[in-house]
């Protein structure tokens, strides 16, 4: 993944997890909470190989969108809704991604963005009769991956849209986040 947006997310991203010690709580950027890290920290980053030797997990639902362990795939999408992945999104629409989650507010967030596997970018542009069903999967056979899935959802203006977020783990340490847009969106 060589797009500049995404190099530099990483990049900045890497840079904070070495630096935040504790997680901020926004409402009051004067409290701070110390975790026990160890959860979190034995999840090692993630390569190529741990994620391509995942096990075979079924979903338990007919999805439109899914991501197994960071590879997005579409099913039956009804029309009017553009998914592109984060490795196929321009400089411009990649902007979007994180726009709204500041990743200097917890280690997870930027440990979260510094190793992000996958995940895609959605725009609906008609409304939508059944709810979209967006499936995030993550499955290791081992050790502990971290395994973070990124969704960006923009719901265009004057469209009605249900969605419906399912997650499944089979191993590794999922992280995945959802941005929602409502409305017209400037870059």
């Amino acid at each position: 993944m060589s797009i500049k947006w995404f190099s530099e997310l990483r990049d900045r991203a890497r840079e904070l997890a070495q630096k935040i010690p504790y997680q901020q709580i926004r409402d009051s950027p004067s409290v701070k909470y110390y975790t026990d890290w160890n959860a979190f920290e034995r999840c090692i980053e993630p390569s190529p190989g741990v994620i391509a030797d995942s096990p075979t997990i079924n979903l338990p639902t007919e999805l439109n969108v899914v991501s197994m362990n960071g590879i997005v795939s579409t099913i039956n999408t009804p029309g009017g809704i553009n998914v592109i992945s984060l490795e196929e999104l321009n400089n411009e629409l990649g902007k979007l991604i994180l726009k709204s989650i500041d990743i200097s507010e917890s280690k997870a967030l930027a440990r979260h963005a510094a190793n992000l596997v996958g995940g895609a970018y959605i725009e609906i542009d008609n409304d939508l009769d059944k709810p979209l069903k967006i499936g995030i999967a993550a499955a290791t056979k081992s050790p502990p991956v971290l395994l973070p899935t990124h969704y960006t959802i923009l719901v265009n203006d004057n469209i009605k849209a249900s969605l419906s977020l399912f997650m499944l783990g089979a191993g590794g340490c999922p992280s995945t986040t959802a941005e929602i847009y409502l409305g017209e969106l400037k870059t």
